[in-house]
Order: structure tokens, then C-alpha cells, then sequence
């Protein structure tokens, strides 16, 4: 993705990933970053969705699947479900700078410009700044 930002081939290759290990709750994250930047929300967000819903053994990147559900919640309009989504990340033990996000996240609504601006790194899945 880094080399070409070919988003439609990153988006085919992630899939063979997921196809072959459908529980890998990271794979599914990446593929709510790709969906969000190519201006799919609702695809981040069943993507961020699922990933949430296999979870992962760190509360940490638990928190980071909420804060970027919020995200994709507010890019399909609907900023009350983003907040709750918000508050969940703040009563967790996430990590300082995605309670950061979430606080601003509250504050100021996340923007379809923002998410056109994520670099997607798929070394380390989840670890993109918030």
C-alpha cells in the first residue's frame, strides 16, 4: 500500500487475509482504515464493527477499535452513536492518545478530509495515529 497506495488491489489482497484467517481481528481494522479511505464508511464500520466483536487480548487495541467505530459512525451521520463509542474508549483502559482522540472526538466531529489522510501501515495493523 506504502509504495503504490493502490487501495482498490490493498483492499483484494486483505480479503485473501481475511478468507484464510477470519479471526483475525486486526485484519478486519485494516480493512475499516482502507474503507474509510476510499470513502466507504459503511464498510469501516461493519468492518470496525466485527473487529470488535472478536475482540483482541489487549484492552488497548480495544480502545483504538472503538475510537475508529466512532469515527466511522460520525462519517455515516450518526454523531450520537459516535459518542457513545467516544465515551466506551474513555472508560476503558486504552491508550493515552486514543483517549486523547476520543476526548476531541466529543468535541469536534471526525471529517471525511481526516480520514482521507490515515496512512495505513499493514506491519503493524492497528498501531496508526489516532
Amino acid at each position: 500500500f506504502f509504495d503504490g497506495e493502490d487501495l482498490e488491489k490493498s483492499q483484494l489482497k486483505l480479503q485473501s487475509a481475511i478468507e484464510l484467517q477470519p479471526q483475525e481481528s486486526l485484519y478486519r481494522f485494516i480493512g475499516g482504515l482502507l474503507a474509510l479511505k476510499s470513502r466507504n464508511p459503511k464498510g469501516a464500520l461493519d468492518a470496525f464493527t466485527k473487529c470488535i466483536e472478536l475482540g483482541h487480548p489487549h484492552p488497548e487495541r480495544l480502545g483504538s477499535f472503538h475510537l475508529w467505530r466512532g469515527r466511522a459512525l460520525e462519517l455515516n451521520g450518526m454523531r450520537t452513536e459516535a459518542h457513545e463509542e467516544y465515551r466506551v474508549v474513555l472508560g476503558m483502559d486504552s491508550d493515552p492518545m486514543v483517549r486523547k482522540a476520543a476526548l476531541k472526538g466529543l468535541k469536534k466531529k471526525y471529517s471525511q478530509k481526516k480520514a482521507n489522510k490515515i496512512d495505513i501501515d499493514f506491519t503493524f495493523a492497528d498501531v496508526v495515529g489516532p
